[in-house]
């Protein structure tokens, strides 16, 4: 296999913090929200390019990235690697980010301290695009608190409210306690194999033969269960995976509106990377741990009750909020269901319906949080009818919602079909038939949230309609590009995420052959 080594990977994670730290600089200095504004937006039209870039090196060139900072190579270095399932979460993440920074241009103009909720989304950014890139577990665990302490700060950005307060305590009480314990299981594994060096975990781990690395543990492996347990069960949390669940509904609706569709949107991906990662990248296979059927069985169970659960939630909410938050819920349930399948197949179709999730989800904050502002309440039945005003806000919120639900032509249809396809394929009919029952459980909800929205009731009383800015239809033209393409295009696509499925499950080893050429050069 051919690899390239490139600045790009490398600056996909310090851009941000370099644009961060440059905004809070000048800001002791000027307080120019034009300069400000622009500082924010062009970053991240900078990281979306350089993320397009890495996607047309590995996908469209079959290359493999590979950058080590400085030149330094493991274990010593910090080394970044662009497979297919990196790039796929760093080119989700980009296309997010560049488009709620134009909508947080006109959320956060009458805010004081806007800049402070730029410099923290930024930072943010520069945690998850390092949790996708790192090739290290320590490394990993860093980008996992530096991304947790931004979002923390993200939900606690109207901290004048307790109830905000209290959502951002409850999620970092529990990101401390299991993060903690991550760190733990990586003092462990270290003691175990020697090295916190992802590729050469895979090979001590699964004991493959390379002449690059050594594949002798330096204790028995009794340990490597509970290693892979505790990691899985942080990424569970991150991830928002039953029954670490409880976080998200406060989290996500207290938080502002742009920062609401990066949480929902992004963060939680973070923790699907991670379990993808941990487990098939450097566990599943193992000769040392035996089957890890059970696990996967575990997995699709949970994510079930993720569906359920979420469903019945956002049936009964009046947070309009909440209800997109327990959507969310939902959605996670049938990624994971996808990644307990234990195939290729069910690999691809739970990253092409995360990515669906991502660009449908954040289209839903943005579209609501128009309207959420406008009338100062979340409560769906001091909204009721009031999404009249707003026709076109209205026509994308629905736009967004279709694509979630999955109606036909929308690109959320195709993921479902091809998880439906995946749990046919090897014999889990069951489970085939709940993905079907668990898209008819959630329309409800959905459809509660539009019909009381554009609902026509006694007190109804009409207000001027206010015209959208410039900025926000931007964002919401962005948006539905995106998910038109998703639709339209879906037959190009898939084959896009059937091999990123592929490279996963049954190419693994391609991720350390990336290294053995690198370290060839030493």
């Amino acid at each position: 296999m051919e690899i390239f080594t490139s600045y790009i990977i490398g600056l996909l994670p310090l851009v941000p913090v370099i644009t961060g730290v440059l905004i809070s600089l000048l800001r002791i200095v000027v307080n120019n929200r034009l300069l400000f504004n622009t500082l924010y937006v062009v970053s991240t039209i900078v990281s979306l390019c350089m993320g397009l870039i890495v996607f047309y090196r590995v996908f469209i060139q079959g290359l493999y990235g590979v950058y080590c900072l400085g030149g330094w190579f493991p274990p010593i270095g910090i080394c970044l690697v662009t497979d297919k399932l990196s790039t796929i979460m760093v080119l989700t993440a980009t296309v997010v980010y560049l488009i709620v920074s134009i909508y947080a241009i006109w959320y956060t103009r009458h805010m004081a301290n806007y800049v402070y909720f730029y410099i923290v989304a930024l930072m943010h950014e520069a945690g998850l695009l390092g949790v996708f890139l790192t090739s290290d577990i320590f490394n990993l665990y860093v980008f996992i608190e530096l991304a947790g302490l931004t979002a923390y700060s993200l939900i606690l950005f109207y901290h004048h409210r307790l109830r905000s307060l209290l959502a951002s305590a409850r999620y970092a009480f529990a990101g401390a306690l299991y993060t903690g314990l991550f760190l733990l299981a990586i003092v462990v594994l270290y003691a175990t194999t020697g090295t916190l060096f992802m590729a050469e975990l895979l090979v001590k781990i699964k004991g493959v033969e390379l002449l690059s690395f050594d594949t002798l543990l330096l204790a028995e492996p009794v340990y490597l269960i509970p290693i892979l347990v505790i990691g899985l069960w942080t990424a569970f949390l991150i991830s928002a995976l039953y029954p670490n669940h409880f976080w998200l509904p406060d989290a996500h609706s207290e938080a502002p509106s742009p920062a609401s569709a990066i949480l929902s949107g992004l963060t939680v991906n973070a923790g699907v990377y991670i379990v993808i990662r941990l487990f098939y990248t450097i566990f599943y296979g193992s000769p040392y741990i035996g089957s890890l059927e059970y696990l996967l069985n575990i997995v699709i169970l949970l994510g079930i009750i993720n569906i359920v659960y979420g469903s019945f939630k956002m049936a009964i909410e009046d947070d309009v909020k909440r209800i997109l938050a327990y959507s969310t819920i939902l959605n996670i349930g049938f990624v994971y269901m996808g990644i307990g399948i234990g195939t290729s197949l069910g690999i691809s179709a739970s990253l092409l319906h995360l990515f669906n999730h991502s660009i449908g989800k954040m289209l839903a904050f943005l579209s609501l949080g128009v309207i959420v502002r406008k009338y100062r309440t979340r409560n769906i039945y001091a909204l009721e009818g009031l999404g009249r005003n707003h026709p076109i806000t209205m026509a994308i919120l629905i736009v967004s919602i279709f694509h979630l639900i999955g109606v036909p032509p929308f690109g959320g249809f195709f993921s479902k079909l091809l998880l439906f396809q995946a749990f046919i394929d090897v014999g889990g009919y069951a489970y085939a038939l709940m993905v079907i029952i668990g898209t008819a459980l959630s329309i409800y909800g959905y459809m509660r949230l539009i019909e009381l929205l554009w609902h026509h009731p006694i007190h109804y009383r009409s207000v001027p309609r206010e015209s959208l800015p410039i900025v926000v239809i931007v964002a919401y033209i962005l948006s539905l590009i995106i998910i038109l393409l998703l639709g339209i295009f879906s037959q190009s696509i898939i084959p896009l995420f059937n091999d990123v499925g592929e490279q996963v499950v049954h190419r693994s080893l391609e991720y350390v052959e990336a290294f053995s050429r690198i370290l060839g050069k030493i």
